[in-house]
Protein backbone atom coordinates (compact mmCIF):
# COMPACT_ATOMS: atom_id res chain seq x y z
CA UNK A 1 0.00 0.00 0.00
CA UNK A 2 1.31 3.24 -0.74
CA UNK A 3 0.62 7.02 0.43
CA UNK A 4 1.47 10.39 -1.04
CA UNK A 5 1.73 13.39 0.92
CA UNK A 6 -0.54 16.33 0.80
CA UNK A 7 0.51 19.60 -1.34
CA UNK A 8 -0.23 21.71 -4.03
CA UNK A 9 0.81 19.89 -6.65
CA UNK A 10 -1.39 17.81 -8.62
CA UNK A 11 -0.24 14.27 -9.17
CA UNK A 12 -1.14 11.09 -11.62
CA UNK A 13 -1.91 7.64 -10.36
CA UNK A 14 1.73 6.69 -9.85
CA UNK A 15 2.48 9.61 -7.38
CA UNK A 16 4.51 11.58 -9.73
CA UNK A 17 4.07 14.98 -10.50
CA UNK A 18 2.45 15.81 -13.47
CA UNK A 19 5.98 17.26 -15.27
CA UNK A 20 7.39 14.11 -14.96
CA UNK A 21 7.59 12.17 -18.37
CA UNK A 22 6.38 8.49 -17.46
CA UNK A 23 6.69 5.77 -15.46
CA UNK A 24 5.94 2.29 -16.13
CA UNK A 25 5.67 -0.93 -14.09
CA UNK A 26 8.02 -3.41 -15.88
CA UNK A 27 7.57 -6.64 -13.31
CA UNK A 28 4.33 -6.12 -10.95
CA UNK A 29 4.27 -8.19 -7.37
CA UNK A 30 1.72 -10.85 -8.85
CA UNK A 31 3.96 -11.79 -12.00
CA UNK A 32 5.66 -14.49 -10.96
CA UNK A 33 8.93 -12.92 -9.52
CA UNK A 34 8.51 -13.87 -5.48
CA UNK A 35 6.66 -10.42 -5.30
CA UNK A 36 9.40 -8.23 -6.85
CA UNK A 37 8.22 -4.90 -8.11
CA UNK A 38 10.35 -2.85 -10.41
CA UNK A 39 9.30 0.55 -12.63
CA UNK A 40 11.25 2.19 -14.72
CA UNK A 41 10.31 6.37 -14.70
CA UNK A 42 11.69 8.87 -16.63
CA UNK A 43 11.79 12.22 -15.58
CA UNK A 44 11.96 15.44 -17.68
CA UNK A 45 14.29 18.38 -16.94
CA UNK A 46 14.03 19.34 -13.47
CA UNK A 47 10.58 17.41 -13.02
CA UNK A 48 10.59 15.85 -9.74
CA UNK A 49 8.28 13.07 -7.97
CA UNK A 50 6.27 13.83 -4.94
CA UNK A 51 6.80 13.22 -1.66
CA UNK A 52 6.14 9.45 -1.61
CA UNK A 53 6.03 6.62 1.39
CA UNK A 54 5.43 2.86 0.80
CA UNK A 55 4.79 0.40 4.05
CA UNK A 56 4.90 -2.49 2.29
CA UNK A 57 8.46 -2.94 1.38
CA UNK A 58 12.15 -0.68 1.12
CA UNK A 59 12.93 1.00 -1.99
CA UNK A 60 16.21 0.72 -4.21
CA UNK A 61 16.75 3.93 -6.63
CA UNK A 62 18.88 3.45 -9.18
CA UNK A 63 19.64 5.90 -11.48
CA UNK A 64 20.39 4.71 -15.40
CA UNK A 65 20.92 8.19 -17.04
CA UNK A 66 20.97 11.75 -15.55
CA UNK A 67 21.81 12.93 -12.28
CA UNK A 68 18.94 13.35 -9.60
CA UNK A 69 19.18 14.87 -6.05
CA UNK A 70 17.21 12.31 -3.83
CA UNK A 71 15.39 13.67 -0.71
CA UNK A 72 15.09 10.77 1.96
CA UNK A 73 13.16 11.72 5.77
CA UNK A 74 15.71 12.08 7.99
CA UNK A 75 19.06 11.95 6.02
CA UNK A 76 20.11 14.98 3.86
CA UNK A 77 19.41 14.82 0.22
CA UNK A 78 22.41 13.21 -2.27
CA UNK A 79 23.29 13.50 -5.99
CA UNK A 80 23.43 10.28 -7.81
CA UNK A 81 24.68 10.17 -11.47
CA UNK A 82 24.67 7.08 -13.49
CA UNK A 83 24.68 3.61 -11.76
CA UNK A 84 24.20 5.00 -8.37
CA UNK A 85 22.08 3.16 -6.02
CA UNK A 86 20.38 4.46 -3.10
CA UNK A 87 18.38 2.53 -0.57
CA UNK A 88 14.98 4.14 0.45
CA UNK A 89 13.50 1.86 3.51
CA UNK A 90 10.10 0.74 4.17
CA UNK A 91 7.40 3.61 5.65
CA UNK A 92 9.74 6.67 4.68
CA UNK A 93 8.85 9.86 3.08
CA UNK A 94 11.40 10.45 -0.11
CA UNK A 95 11.22 12.06 -2.99
CA UNK A 96 13.74 12.18 -6.75
CA UNK A 97 14.21 15.32 -9.00
CA UNK A 98 15.84 15.18 -12.20
CA UNK A 99 18.59 18.19 -11.73
CA UNK A 100 18.64 19.31 -15.57
CA UNK A 101 21.99 20.23 -17.43
CA UNK A 102 23.42 18.07 -20.12
CA UNK A 103 25.06 14.99 -18.44
CA UNK A 104 22.40 12.48 -19.91
CA UNK A 105 23.34 10.78 -22.97
CA UNK A 106 20.15 12.71 -25.44
CA UNK A 107 21.83 15.93 -23.32
CA UNK A 108 18.43 16.92 -22.10
CA UNK A 109 18.63 17.27 -18.57
CA UNK A 110 16.47 14.03 -17.81
CA UNK A 111 16.72 11.17 -15.69
CA UNK A 112 15.99 7.81 -16.09
CA UNK A 113 15.73 5.80 -12.94
CA UNK A 114 14.42 2.04 -11.99
CA UNK A 115 12.96 1.55 -8.70
CA UNK A 116 13.10 -1.85 -7.16
CA UNK A 117 11.32 -3.48 -4.38
CA UNK A 118 10.34 -6.64 -2.70
CA UNK A 119 7.59 -7.35 -0.34
CA UNK A 120 9.76 -9.66 2.12
CA UNK A 121 6.46 -11.28 3.09
CA UNK A 122 6.03 -13.18 -0.25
Amino acid sequence: MSTTAPGPTSTTGSGLALDAVDAHLVVGPDDGYGGVSLVRISLAPHARTEPRRYDDADRLVIVLDGHTRVEVEGRPAVTLGPNEVLHVPRDTWHRVEALGGTSDQLGLGAAELLVLAADPQR
